[in-house]
């Protein structure tokens, strides 16, 4: 009753106490309990970090998770992915060890999953905000390198131009040759 609030409040502490002296008379399911609380104390430290500090763990976002991906394409699949993983992450709870979410009581879990939705959403967001920069980021890189090919193709026409109304061409011996006349000292 204690240690799952039948009724009443949840009382961790009278619930050990209460579990210890059935244990002590050889109740089965105390003994269970009794275990369980000596493991629980072992990882005290674990089941603080999921209720009270979950940081993301393996399914947090990191600057490099898309790093490698070049093309709009690749980058957009990798950031579907992620997002694709956060959703299973959270609804299967598979960002909590198995053998921990045995010990945790209802309250615990639920607190645990609440944490990770809003960490994961934050998450998330870091993502798509990084994702969106990596892409406008692309797109200037694109847009500015169509500017300097547009106007590399530009100078070369201009130069070729130039140099077309300073070349004459003559045939010697049957092969083409250029003399170039008075170039613009800008050459």
């Amino acid at each position: 009753m204690f240690w799952y609030g039948d009724g009443i409040a949840t009382d961790p502490a009278a619930a050990k106490i209460w579990l210890a002296k059935a244990a002590a008379q050889g109740y089965p399911k105390a003994q269970e309990f009794t275990k369980m609380f000596a493991e629980r104390e072992k990882r005290q430290h674990e089941l603080n970090f999921y209720t009270t500090q979950f940081d993301g763990g393996s399914l947090k976002w990191e600057k490099q998770t898309c790093e490698a991906a070049i093309k709009i394409d690749s980058i957009l699949e990798c950031y579907n992915n992620y997002v694709a993983t956060i959703t299973h992450g959270l609804a299967s709870g598979n960002y909590i060890p198995t053998d921990l979410n045995q010990i945790m009581r209802a309250e615990e879990i639920e607190k645990s999953k609440h944490l990770a939705r809003t960490v994961l959403f934050q998450q998330g967001l870091l993502a798509k905000s990084e994702v969106e920069n990596r892409l406008k980021s692309l797109k200037r890189q694109l847009h500015d390198m169509n500017d300097f090919k547009l106007e590399s193709i530009r100078r070369e026409y201009d130069a070729l131009r130039n140099m077309s109304k300073h070349t004459d061409w003559t045939m010697v011996d049957g092969t083409p040759v250029a003399k170039i006349n008075n170039l613009p000292r800008n050459w």
